[in-house]
């Protein structure tokens, strides 16, 4: 998984570079409203611990931006009949944050933005508002954006079945037999995982007080002899030292340990 921390990317493929072409009729009015930032330059932006993923913000009525560089906030203006670059940035705070080359890169290219285009990936539909693409002068995308919801709830998002991608920095081969997964119930506060060959149970806790604080509790694992013994002894590792999760800028949901390294990530089956 091509990945950069607390980094939101674009996605720089060959249908993209082609479709950045012949926006200007397109009404600037479908930027208005807040955004995440989700990819830079092909890279899906992985937020770090506790922290949200970056945003920016169009007010059509006024010509403000706004927003933040995943930890300072940014403030300007964008016209986008301007022949120049559409967006102004105007001011930030300049605080020390977790990944500083990150504040810098995110606003170094929105000097950049040329045009934009609704993104049609496979997901939404051309036009739908769901999605944008920020070009630079020669068309190719910049940074991706994802409509940013009102909900600050994450947690109804881990529902369901993941596969497991990788563990404490190892990816895990997608040519294994036997998938590594695990798939959360939200309303019985527990999990089920298959860890290759080994089944895993265990409960999860939350804290109402801290919207991405997650631990896992009375694990229980079946006694098999497998392969990969190692592989499971680092899943099961990963789930007693996880503290906190966030979900990446495609979707896929992060575990980090107390210190906020990055120990787990899956992604939706």
């Amino acid at each position: 998984m091509k990945k950069v921390l607390i980094l939101p990317g674009i996605i720089c493929v060959s249908s993209l570079l082609s479709s950045c072409l012949s926006v200007k009729s397109i009404s600037g009015e479908i930027l208005d409203g807040s955004w995440y930032i989700v990819e830079i330059r092909g890279s899906t932006v992985v937020p770090p611990a506790k922290q949200d993923l970056p945003v920016i913000g169009f007010d059509a009525k006024t010509g403000k931006v706004f927003g933040n560089s995943g930890c300072n906030r940014i403030i300007g203006k964008y016209d986008i009949n301007a022949k120049n670059n559409i967006i102004q940035l105007e001011a930030y705070t300049r605080m020390v944050c977790p990944d500083m080359r990150t504040e810098e890169n995110i606003l170094n290219i929105l000097k950049r933005v040329k045009t934009y285009l609704p993104l049609n990936n496979g997901q939404v539909t051309l036009f739908n508002d769901r999605q944008i693409t920020l070009c630079n002068e020669v068309s190719r995308p910049l940074i991706t954006l994802r409509r940013k919801t009102s909900d600050a709830n994450i947690l109804p998002s881990l529902a369901g079945e993941w596969i497991i991608t990788e563990i404490t920095g190892t990816t895990i081969p997608v040519e294994m037999e036997n998938k590594l997964s695990l798939s959360f119930d939200i309303s019985k506060e527990s999990i089920h995982a298959n860890a290759g060959c080994n089944a895993i149970n265990a409960c999860f806790s939350t804290d109402p007080n801290d919207a991405y604080a997650i631990s896992f509790s009375k694990i229980v694992v079946t006694m098999k002899a497998c392969p990969n013994m190692m592989l499971e002894k680092q899943m099961i590792n990963a789930l007693y030292e996880t503290q906190s999760y966030n979900l990446s800028g495609k979707g896929d949901v992060i575990f980090y340990d107390k210190s906020g390294k990055l120990i787990m990530i899956l992604t939706k089956k």
